[in-house]
């Protein structure tokens, strides 16, 4: 599927799975196309040289990774980064004068006592330079003097504020605040109480509750601010009807994909709109991975959206993307991201596939319907058909998918292959797997009716 092997995530996964068998021609063809990929993570780079010292191709991973350093250098890496750098030169490469070069450029953008400590630490692990650690270490006393004195002016003015805040927007930046400079839980927490008590909609009460997530791990209180419209997946899809042979799970898949989901990630899809909303958003995805509830998604249906239709999205991003909205969102909403999750998961293995069938039997059993009242009134069809793809692209033999035939709106269906966002992805993989059901099932009279849509 051109489509998803192209993405770095499982093009860095297969390159590492060749490189396992010695099949070193098709290693260096998928890092040949790795390389041309428009959008590779900080850690993707690391793994390239890796991948090019296993292929004995020294000389291209030093130049490889000196044009990143440059990239990096403009961007203004963190200090975490060329720590790693320095790291990956000395380890990697064996080369302390890289190592040096990288160290240097952690201090040109050092901000912090930690950072000057790191930094320290480094080029002494390093590079055993004690001399110049020692200037490090002074760097991060002075630092650290001057933040105590920052802490306590700031404490001064926190308490100041905290006599005159009467708003919930008071109560909130003194509890940012209070986090920032390590005011201490009970401050953070006493501004957050006041803050909910002010707080009378979804959205103040949302931030809230993410901020107790966030600043003082504390899930109990957060969940406990809005149980009445944070859910879990299997509340937000109420069934209308029991596809009694098949089971519904509509968590499994969003229980797997949470934790693959990192820090880098969500900040990403945070931004993905670079829009103005960028905190708030990254507020909501951070109560999302530590609940496993689910406020209203239509907060994050753009960057979700965004996510989810962008070829530079890791699979897992636009997975969890697509999931979010399929879950969240109404089925009008839902009809692009179930064909884009099918690719994703497709590509992420096949017990991801088998969370999906899940995931795609509840959303069959809560769809919108077609002639209602009828004794097998029709499941909406980009959710039947999904369900369809899913359950033929396991096991193209289920017996089972020809008693799914008659929930299936033949005369609507046509518009997945004509309409909406999608139309070549419903496309792709209709004239993969349906042919691959009706060879595995040949008399099946039911079955044979979807050989209409075969490149329709």
């Amino acid at each position: 599927m051109k489509g998803g092997v192209e993405r770095s995530s499982y093009l860095l996964r297969i390159t590492k799975f060749y490189l396992k068998i010695s099949n070193i021609s098709e290693a260096k063809r998928c890092l040949s196309i790795l390389l041309d990929c428009e959008s590779l993570s900080f850690k993707a780079h690391l793994s390239i040289v890796s991948i090019m010292l296993e292929l004995d191709d020294c000389a291209r991973a030093v130049k490889f990774l000196r044009t990143y350093q440059e990239v990096l250098r403009e961007k203004g890496a963190s200090v975490s980064h060329w720590k790693e750098l320095a790291e990956k030169w000395l380890f990697d490469l064996h080369n302390p004068k890289a190592v040096d070069q990288c160290l240097t450029s952690g201090q040109e953008v050092a901000v912090s006592a930690a950072d000057y400590r790191t930094l320290a630490e480094s080029r002494t692990k390093l590079l055993g330079d004690s001399a110049g650690a020692g200037e490090l270490k002074q760097l991060a006393e002075k630092c650290q003097e001057t933040e105590d004195r920052y802490r306590s002016a700031s404490n001064k003015c926190l308490k100041l504020g905290e006599e005159t805040a009467t708003t919930f927007d008071d109560w909130l930046t003194i509890a940012w605040n209070s986090n920032r400079t390590d005011r201490g839980t009970k401050e953070i927490r006493k501004a957050l109480n006041k803050a909910n008590d002010l707080a009378d909609e979804i959205w103040p009460k949302t931030l809230v509750a993410v901020y107790f997530l966030r600043y003082l791990s504390d899930a109990a209180t957060a969940t406990a601010i809005f149980p009445s419209f944070a859910k879990s997946p299997d509340d937000w899809n109420k069934p209308l009807r029991n596809l009694s042979e098949w089971e519904a799970d509509p968590a499994a898949l969003f229980e797997w994909l949470r934790p693959q989901i990192t820090d880098e990630m969500i900040d990403t899809i945070a931004d993905s709109d670079r829009g103005s909303g960028y905190q708030e958003n990254l507020n909501l995805l951070y109560f999302i991975m530590e609940t496993g509830l689910l406020p209203p998604v239509n907060f994050l249906h753009p960057v979700l959206h965004f996510t989810s239709f962008s070829d530079r999205s890791e699979d897992v991003q636009r997975a969890f993307a697509s999931l979010l909205i399929c879950i969240g969102m109404p089925t009008g909403y839902q009809e692009p991201c179930i064909i884009i999750l099918l690719e994703s998961c497709i590509i992420l293995g096949k017990d991801t596939m088998h969370d999906l069938l899940g995931l795609m039997v509840a959303l069959s059993e809560a769809a919108d319907v077609y002639n209602w009242g009828a004794a097998d009134p029709q499941i909406d069809e980009p959710v039947i058909f999904g369900l369809i793809l899913t359950a033929g692209y396991i096991n193209p033999a289920d017996e089972r998918l020809e008693r799914l035939i008659p929930f299936v709106p033949f005369e609507h269906v046509p518009k997945l292959f004509k309409e909406g966002i999608r139309p070549e992805k419903w496309q792709e993989l209709t004239n993969e797997i349906v042919p691959s059901i009706i060879k595995a099932q040949p008399n099946s009279e039911p079955l044979r009716r979807l050989e209409q849509f075969v490149s329709l």
